[in-house]
């Protein structure tokens, strides 16, 4: 299943959930991670047994650039980091955040450092 934007602009987060659920490829999942906006989306992304570490970088840039206001996103951001740098997902699929548009490196504010790993190819 490939999903457009304008697929997934009226989902509810009951939506959010089965569709993730339901994710038959690795690529389906990075296809829904691709729109997400909500760190409880990023969970349910990141519980899945097909998120790989390209998903999982995409879900931190996702929730650093997008979610910064919610009082989860830090701890969720500090978690993927840790999963990352112990290799708790396989490589699967390819995800360079330089590519992607919706990645601003340049916050003025940045609470702590990210590791450069986050900002390369995977």
């Amino acid at each position: 299943m490939y999903y457009e934007e304008d697929d997934i602009e009226d989902w509810f987060d009951a939506d959010w959930k089965n569709n993730i659920q339901r994710a038959e490829s690795a690529i389906e999942l990075f296809n829904i991670a691709w729109f997400m906006d909500e760190p409880e989306q990023a969970s349910l992304i990141l519980e899945h047994p097909l998120c790989d570490k390209g998903i999982a970088v995409l879900v931190f840039w996702r929730l650093y650039n997008e979610c910064a206001m919610y009082t989860e996103t830090n701890g969720k951001l500090k978690e993927i980091i840790h999963n990352i740098l112990n290799n708790a997902y396989p490589e699967v699929l390819s995800y360079d955040p330089k590519t992607d548009e919706k990645v601003d490196y340049k916050k003025k504010k940045i609470v702590w450092e990210i590791p450069e790993i986050f900002r390369k190819p995977v």
